[in-house]
């Protein structure tokens, strides 16, 4: 079983990025990525429709890091403390190893490298740290570029995994990717 401690939080840093805490001073960016219909086109969620929302949704990822249950890191470019994009391990289950991984990138930083040295040091961190056996990720079925990222990373589909875990209007939509570590 997992024993997960997020506690202090762990700052990752790559060539190019800090993958650092997110916190309400990153309102406004995240404010963005979550209401940008560019950035949302293949996210199944409803759009945030207030402010108060995505406060909301900030001090449920504090809350979920205190209590060692997802893990978000806001994507920075290097000496640039603005957050471009996030990635976080969540649908953790520690009895499995398991962790689902999500991600979202601005489009103007899309298409260059940025999310996979990201996602890089992610994998890494869940592997060395968390002690992660299997890693998950979700993906729109037309979101080429999510799913070419995700294969460039090792993971590949898992077409009994969907059978068994999406329901509703999803099976029109996502597609399942598994990485198996070590």
């Amino acid at each position: 079983m997992l024993h997960l401690n997020f506690s202090p939080f762990p700052t990752l840093h790559t060539e190019r990025l800090a993958l650092r805490q997110v916190s309400l001073n990153d309102f406004d960016e995240i404010f963005y990525l979550r209401t940008n219909e560019a950035e949302n086109k293949y996210i199944y969620r409803p759009q945030p429709k207030t402010k108060e929302v995505v406060a909301q949704f900030i001090e449920k990822i504090t809350n979920s890091l205190v209590y060692n249950e997802s893990i978000t890191w806001g994507i920075t470019l290097k000496g640039v403390n603005k957050i471009i994009g996030t990635i976080v391990f969540w649908n953790i289950e520690p009895d499995q190893h398991l962790a689902e991984i999500g991600y979202t990138l601005a489009v103007a930083h899309q298409n260059r490298g940025i999310m996979s040295e990201a996602m890089a040091a992610v994998i890494d961190y869940g592997s060395s740290v968390m002690n992660l056996k299997t890693i998950t990720a979700y993906t729109h079925k037309d979101n080429k570029t999510s799913i070419k990222l995700l294969k460039k990373h090792g993971f590949i589909r898992d077409i009994e995994l969907e059978k068994i875990k999406i329901v509703g209007e999803e099976p029109k939509t996502n597609t399942i990717y598994r990485l198996a570590i070590g």
